[in-house]
């Protein structure tokens, strides 16, 4: 049975894990609502769609986002639980978050919520880019809030290790924009006016373009040139490009996320990705 062709039915074993219903189609593949009989917890199981050719390189670059993901240990990303191989069939078990998505809850929210919100997302991108992580498809969709407001970044479906044959910890990120300075909204450190005035700052330096002589080699190694992954609403201008992306296009993405969440609107209208892209 092969995923992303074959719908799993309630009831079947995927290793330890029971499935019981699907929850949808995600970047790579079908995702599951299992149950781990082991801990007694109930986990997303996501499953890889591999194509007619190169499913084994599939299945390695699956296994790697596997791997990175199981190096995050943060409280604003969805945690990896464990990796399974079945049936021929690659999976991955991930923390479960019951709520709703930023996109959903963002109607009822007000602007105090938006602004922790967006600091936990900046926070959750800082721990994965620390890690070599590139998100590559930040987007309100991607954000879970559970019903006490806590903020869990999703689907990093799209991500990549930045350099596999090395130790993600060297990966140097002197150029990385750095998130950690983001006014924290419950210490006061916003007033009213402020936060009423705010928008997103288009001349902020997002480092330099990756494969320019002051980028580390070390992020070239996100995605193969010539190729879009990603949503085009909340792409930055080198995604759009198909050209090697880095930590400072998740920081586009979060500029993005943060203008529609704050105006209503979004930065760069237009009908179709062509016409979005010559906006962009």
């Amino acid at each position: 049975m092969r995923p992303g062709r074959d719908k799993l039915a309630p009831g079947t074993g995927v290793g330890r894990f029971q499935v019981r219903s699907l929850l949808g189609q995600g970047g790579m593949g079908a995702v599951y609502l299992a149950w781990d009989p082991v801990l007694e917890r109930k986990v997303a199981l996501k499953a890889i769609r591999l194509g007619q050719a190169g499913e084994v390189a599939s299945t390695a670059r699956f296994r790697r986002e596997a791997m990175a993901l199981a190096q995050l240990n943060h409280r604003n990303v969805c945690q990896v639980h464990d990796w399974v191989e079945a049936g021929g069939s690659a999976y991955i078990a991930m923390e479960f978050v019951e709520g709703e998505t930023l996109s959903a809850r963002a109607p009822s929210m007000d602007l105090r919520q938006k602004l922790e919100a967006l600091r936990s997302i900046a926070h959750a991108l800082e721990a994965a880019h620390a890690k070599g992580i590139v998100h590559r498809d930040l987007k309100p969709s991607n954000v879970m809030l559970d019903a006490g407001g806590e903020v869990k970044v999703l689907d990093f479906g799209l991500a990549r290790l930045v350099d596999s044959a090395s130790d993600p910890s060297a990966v140097s990120t002197d150029n990385v924009p750095h998130l950690s300075g983001i006014p924290d909204p419950a210490r006061g450190d916003f007033t009213q006016a402020e936060t009423a005035a705010f928008r997103a700052d288009a001349q902020t330096s997002l480092g330099p373009e990756p494969g320019s002589p002051s980028q580390p080699s070390s992020w070239g190694e996100m995605t193969e040139v010539g190729t879009f992954m990603g949503s085009p609403t909340y792409a930055s201008p080198e995604q759009m490009r198909g050209k090697r992306v880095g930590p400072p296009s998740d920081v586009f993405s979060l500029g993005v996320v943060a203008w529609e969440l704050l105006l209503g609107d979004q930065p760069f209208p237009g009908e179709g990705q062509a016409r979005m892209a010559a906006t962009i």
